[in-house]
């Protein structure tokens, strides 16, 4: 039986804007990768073309993500696979 994840999973291979529900909607990632506390503050905003954006509530945890960019790369493309994040975008909300 296929899970509403795998559906997604799916037809994000083939459609944009599924690809873009799916990256968004694992935003429970990033507390695996760099910690409960960051995820507290940071959330992914918005996937486009590649790009995982990614908003912090405060330009500290902003510059520690971007100090951490290349682990948080290699373990969201190791989760979602195909290289599917290829760069990230860190803003702080305004």
């Amino acid at each position: 039986m296929n899970t509403l994840e795998n559906i997604f999973k799916q037809l994000s291979k083939d459609n944009l804007f599924f690809k873009k529900v799916y990256i968004l909607s694992h935003n429970e990632m990033l507390k695996g990768i760099v910690g409960e506390q960051f995820a507290k503050h940071c959330t992914f905003s918005d996937y486009s073309e590649g790009t995982l954006e990614i908003e912090c509530d405060d330009n500290l945890w902003a510059n520690e993500l971007r100090y951490h960019s290349k682990k948080i790369l290699k373990c969201l493309n190791e989760k979602l696979g195909n290289n599917t994040v290829k760069k990230l975008k860190i803003n702080i909300k305004r």
